[in-house]
Parts: structure tokens; C-alpha cells; sequence
């Protein structure tokens, strides 16, 4: 629909100047995210921290899934984030949040700071990266305090310990500062697919092998004479928060 506005020709001269800065301004926002120098690692001075939730999970099988959340805690004003993330393309493979092979592989985003405008969201499976950036945009008031940015989901593609970790952090402010902050790397454990065989014939009375280990209660199964054994972790692990 088109508006027609009766107005003097100063005026309309001093609305479009105003709408230009308006535009000028929104863009200056979004190029801050996406260009301003790597930010890793320790910021001095300040308690705002960007973390992954749960840091160290455990992904019993090869096959199996685990979603982590990309959280930002104590934080005050928030407006825009861009924050990148790497972790081992033969351990994992992050899932598309969306199920539209369209579009790419993305993660799943969240409210924090709302993705009122989304400047990237694209996990690379080839690559092992993930980039999400997203920016609020007037009349949303920045946010403060705790909660999540996103969320990634990996699938385990072969046993083994994958880091996940920050390559890149922006945050900014309603007018385009930045927000200092910590960042807190993570690790995914991916278990062996599958039991492991014991052979019962392997082990004799002349051996001296007791078979009484406390730790194959409840993870053992004997089938046909041979003993399928469910190897443990030897890390704990992490609860989801909800």
C-alpha cells in the first residue's frame, strides 16, 4: 500500500535524511558484528561469560545425538552477537535444525538476544564450523542477564573426544559498542558403537582371571558362551539444563 504525504518540501527533505541515517545506522550495526577482529579467550575486567551447556558431554554410541546450548551469562545491554565455533568433522556432524536440505545445515536459535534479524546461521560439516549471528532491532529493547543464544545439535560419527570450541565472539550494544566477555570451550566424548566380546573360553581355572568385576553388573550379557560387555566411560556425565 502506498502513502502519499502532503508535506513541505523541507520537510520531506529533512524525513528522508532522517529515514537514510536511520538505515546507515542499522547497517553499521550488522557490518560491526561480522567484521570486527576476532575477540577468544580471556576479556580483562569484566563477569560477562559465553559458554556451552552442558561443557563436556557424553554421547554413549556412535549414531547417537546430544544437543548443546550456546549460553551468554551476565551480560548488560545486549543487542547483537556473532559468535563462531569449530569442533572435530570426523567425531561429529552437526544436525539441521530445520530439516530443509535448501537452505544448508543450520542450528537451532535462540531468544537471547532475539534474532529479531538474522545475519548468518550455518553450520559446515565439511569444515567443522558452526557461525551463528543474529542482531534485535528497534522498537526491542537490549536484553541483560542470562540465557541462551543457540543451540547445536552433533550426532557421533566415530569414537573418540571432540573439542568444541570459540573461534570467534562479538557481542555488541544498541549503538554499536562492543560487550567484553570470557569464553568456555567444551568437549564431546563419543562411546564405541556397540558391546564388546569377551570369549568365556578364553579364560581358564589355570588363569587365575576371576570374572567378578563389580563394574560388569547390569552391562554384561553372555550369549552362545561368550560374554558381551559394555565398556564404561571413564567420564562422568553431564546433565542437559533445562
Amino acid at each position: 500500500m502506498l502513502v502519499h504525504l502532503n508535506l513541505p518540501g523541507w520537510r520531506l527533505a529533512t524525513l528522508r535524511r532522517t529515514m537514510g541515517l536511520m538505515i546507515i545506522a542499522f547497517w553499521l550495526g550488522v557490518m560491526l558484528l561480522v567484521t570486527q577482529p576476532a575477540s577468544t579467550g580471556l576479556a580483562q575486567g569484566t563477569s560477562t561469560t559465553i559458554c556451552l551447556e552442558p561443557s563436556s558431554p557424553l554421547i554413549d554410541d556412535v549414531g547417537d545425538t546430544v544437543t548443546v546450548e550456546v549460553r551468554i551469562k551476565d551480560v548488560t545491554d545486549l543487542y547483537g552477537i556473532d559468535v563462531r565455533l569449530s569442533f572435530d568433522s570426523t567425531l561429529l556432524e552437526v544436525q539441521d535444525a530445520d530439516g530443509d536440505p535448501a537452505n544448508g545445515v543450520q542450528i537451532q536459535g535462540g531468544s537471547f538476544p532475539a534474532p529479531n534479524f538474522r545475519v548468518k546461521n550455518e553450520a559446515d560439516n565439511g569444515a567443522g564450523t558452526v557461525w551463528y549471528a543474529v542482531s534485535q532491532m528497534s522498537p526491542t529493547e537490549p536484553i541483560s542477564g542470562t540465557g541462551v543464544v543457540a543451540s547445536v545439535t552433533f550426532q557421533g560419527l566415530t569414537a573418540g573426544i571432540s573439542p568444541v570450541e570459540f573461534t570467534y565472539q562479538k557481542m555488541v550494544k544498541r549503538n554499536g559498542d562492543p560487550i567484553p566477555a570470557t569464553t568456555e570451550d567444551g568437549e564431546i566424548e563419543i562411546g564405541a558403537a556397540g558391546p564388546t566380546a569377551i570369549a568365556l573360553s578364553s579364560f581358564t581355572a589355570s588363569s587365575g582371571v576371576s570374572l567378578a568385576w563389580p563394574w560388569l553388573v547390569g552391562a554384561a550379557t553372555l550369549v552362545g558362551g561368550v560374554l558381551w560387555v559394555r565398556r564404561p566411560s571413564n567420564r562422568q556425565r553431564t546433565p542437559t539444563s533445562e
